[in-house]
């Protein structure tokens, strides 16, 4: 039974590294909590079965589970993470059609961190304001920004790292970001 616990523990950690990937843009922390996790539980869990009393055969037959788990890790990344994306428009789309249409409809841009609107030339009354602060929360955007070609809704922010999607208001690539990829429709990530 214990030479089993160890390879449920291994295949265990690859599969929470593998489904963290589907959190990264919409719940960082539970992304950060599974790949972290599941890091670990792989390691320990090829820990015991590289040193751990096995035959040779057995000892390669996992190293090689272990390189081919990297290589479809590094494979199926991307998609797993543009699937987090879609996710979260697909989840708060109603929300977020809300917010463009408010702000489409005003010419200009606008930049709003936490619930204060501290840079840009819309005006907005005070009910689109208040309604506004209240969407804000429900997408759980940290900062919208709104330009003259799109509006960017981030999502999390630590130092020089910004996770988050554009909306593009003429349907081209946006221009506030460096290399975006396309999501869905007028959406970016």
């Amino acid at each position: 039974m214990k030479n089993k616990k160890r390879h449920i523990v291994f295949i265990l950690g690859i599969f929470c590294v593998f489904t963290s990937f589907l959190f990264f843009g919409r719940q960082t922390d539970i992304y950060t909590i599974l790949l972290l996790g599941g890091l670990a539980m792989t390691g320990v869990g090829f820990g015991f079965i590289l040193f751990g009393r096995a035959t040779i055969k057995t000892k390669i037959l996992w190293t090689l589970i272990l390189f081919l788990s990297i290589v479809l890790e590094q494979v199926a990344e991307p998609v797993l993470i543009k699937g987090s994306f879609l996710i979260y428009v697909k989840s708060n789309q109603d929300d977020l059609e809300e917010i463009n249409d408010m702000l489409i409809r005003h010419k200009g841009t606008l930049n709003m961190y936490s619930d204060t609107i501290t840079v840009g030339n819309i005006e907005l009354t005070e009910e689109e304001t208040i309604r506004l602060k209240e969407l804000k929360r429900n997408v759980d955007a940290y900062m919208i920004i709104k330009s003259t070609t799109d509006i960017y809704y981030g999502l999390f922010g630590f130092f020089d790292v910004r996770h988050g999607v554009w909306y593009s208001i003429n349907g081209k690539d946006p221009e506030t970001a460096l290399k975006c990829r396309s999501l869905t429709d007028k959406w970016y990530y």
